[in-house]
Parts: structure tokens; sequence; C-alpha cells
């Protein structure tokens, strides 16, 4: 392994075995193997991903490394993955998505500087059933849609993903992920608020997989969604925590958080909690400043109603249990 590559992707792995080959395929294709590390976590998977990493690192000794561990979750794999890297620049890919040809080394020869600390770049348009990134264009779009400070980016757009951001190591070097149902959306405002240089470019180079079965947005038993709901209140004290800090953060992180409210809300009338228990949480929420959300959309609105109308609760659960997710959420995208 190379002691200081020029990138480290780290790769989450859980029971991905039908998507894992593509997704590594897709960045050794980028023509960089000799500029990067890539950092496969195996989380505990229970099918044949490991199996399949290790195969690679065979293969590729110098450029692939396997860190096989008990599973503990997406934030605990990119934690150690950050922990491991010796990348002076840190990108993080989803273990069933893959990126298109030749796009990130296109944008890393392009736009990646030492004046920024982080590059961001675009999802690609979809094609028919995610085919194999070898068999796509290349890149045509290159332009620059921002530089400048990313605080100020911040407050006016939703950062939601890591996957489409190239962070600069040394900048992110104390940042964790948390284990909250939403740790990107974490991750980025405790990034986006220490005020990194950053610059954005509309070249598509991700191809996200929105038919994965195993999707954690598609496990809906009760004793998960309880965990994303208290993993949600922790974020919200925790943007609160930070907003106490500076006065100056607070509209913003209040905002933010807002964004979180429809996630939020699905989450909740997936636990069937008591509506005892319903008045403990929005009481939680209004204690770090959270409830009402600040209503930038129809959607923080209709969140708004469904959480303080606590005596209608079971119905709303009813209803979005035995309708809403049989018959209308398999028509969406991820909620």
């Amino acid at each position: 392994m190379k002691k200081t590559p020029l990138l480290s992707v780290i790769i989450p792995v859980y029971n991905v075995e039908q998507y894992l080959s593509r997704c590594i395929e897709s960045i050794l294709a980028q023509g960089m193997t000799h500029e990067m590390e890539i950092i496969v976590v195996n989380d505990g998977s229970t099918d044949g991903s490991l199996k399949i990493a290790e195969e690679y690192a065979d293969k590729y000794p110098d450029v692939l490394k396997v860190l096989d561990i008990p599973n503990a979750g997406v934030a605990n794999a990119r934690n150690l993955g950050l922990d491991t890297a010796q990348g002076k620049w840190v990108w993080f890919c989803d273990a069933d998505d893959h990126i298109k040809q030749g796009a990130l080394k296109y944008v890393m020869d392009s736009f990646l500087d030492d004046k920024i600390d982080i590059l961001s770049f675009a999802l690609a348009n979809d094609e028919v059933n995610n085919a194999s990134a070898g068999k796509t264009q290349n890149t045509v779009l290159s332009d620059v849609l921002y530089d400048g400070d990313g605080f100020e980016y911040f407050k006016s757009h939703r950062i939601v993903f890591v996957w489409n951001n190239i962070y600069k190591r040394k900048f992110i070097s104390d940042v964790r992920f948390k284990k909250y149902p939403i740790e990107d959306v974490a991750f980025n405002i405790e990034v986006f608020i220490r005020k990194p240089r950053y610059r954005v470019v509309n070249t598509e180079v991700y191809y996200y997989n929105i038919g994965n079965s195993g999707s954690i947005t598609k496990q809906r038993n009760v004793e998960k969604m309880r965990e994303y709901v208290d993993g949600f209140l922790s974020m919200f004290t925790q943007l609160h925590d930070f907003g106490e800090k500076d006065e100056n953060l607070k509209p913003v992180l209040l905002e933010q958080g807002s964004y979180c409210a429809v996630k939020f809300v699905s989450r909740l009338l997936s636990a069937n909690y008591s509506r005892e228990k319903m008045k403990t949480i929005v009481q939680q929420l209004k204690s770090v400043g959270f409830f009402p959300f600040v209503e930038k959309s129809k959607f923080q609105k209709v969140s708004n109603f469904v959480i303080q109308s606590v005596n209608l609760y079971p119905v709303f659960c009813f209803l979005y249990n035995y309708f809403f997710i049989p018959f209308v959420l398999p028509r969406l995208s991820r909620l």
C-alpha cells in the first residue's frame, strides 16, 4: 500500500454481494490505481460480500484493503475507514452504487486543488437499471457552479449526502459520523459550520442505486423505527448544542434540521408509540427548539400538523403503515 495516496476511497459493505463487484470495478476503471487506496469495510456481512472484497484485495494488494468487523452500522464502518485512511483526500462511496467511466479522475484532475477543502460533484443521469459504468459515455458537463465559503453556501442549500463530496482529510480529521438515522446530514452539518473552502461542479460522476431492496429505508419494523426516532432526537439535541455555542448558527441549524422533518415523521409513524410517549417526544423537540419545524415547504407544514395532533397519532399510524407504505411508497424514490 502506498504511504501517501492522493485519494482514499472508503466503502462500507453490508450484504451487497450483487452490487459490490460493479462498485469496485467502476472505481478501478478510473485509471487512478497508482494514486488511490480503496478501503473496504465489511460490516459483518452474512452473504458473499466479504469473499468478493477479499478476492479484489488479493488481486490488487497495493490498492485495496479489507477491514472485517462485527456488524455495528454504517457510521462505525465509515469511521474505521477514516481512521485507516492515508490519502490527502477522502471520498465515501456506497457499495451498492457505482461511478461513471472516467468521471472521478476527470473532476480530480480538473477541479481539485489546495485552494479548497471540499469538492462537490453531480449525480449522473440514471441509466436503464443502472447499467454497468463501463458502458457509459464520459462526462461532458464541466462548469464550476460555486467556489467560495462553504458555510455561506450551506445557509441556503441542503447538503445531504457524503458520496458527492471529496473531502480534504486534514480538514475533517476530528469529525466522525454519529450513529444517527441520517448520519450523512449530521456529518455534513458539523463539517460545513467550520466554514470550508467549497467548490461545486456540475460534472456527473455518481450513479445512485434506488433499487436496492435491502435499503434501510425499506425496513419498517417497530424496534428499528424507534431506534431511528431516538437517533433523530439525539441529532436535534446536537444541533441545539452547536447553536448554544454560537448564536449566529442557530437559525441556520434550525432550518437544516427542519429539512429532516419528513424523514423524522415517517419513522415516527412507523414506531407505533403510545399517546403518552408521543407527548414526551413533542416536549423533547420543544426543549431543543425544533418544534414546530421551520416551515419552508408544505412537507414541513404537514409534519408539524402530524406531530402536534397527538390525539390523532394512532389514526395517522394506521393510515401510514397500512395504506401509504404498501401502496404509495413503492412508487416513490427513497423517503
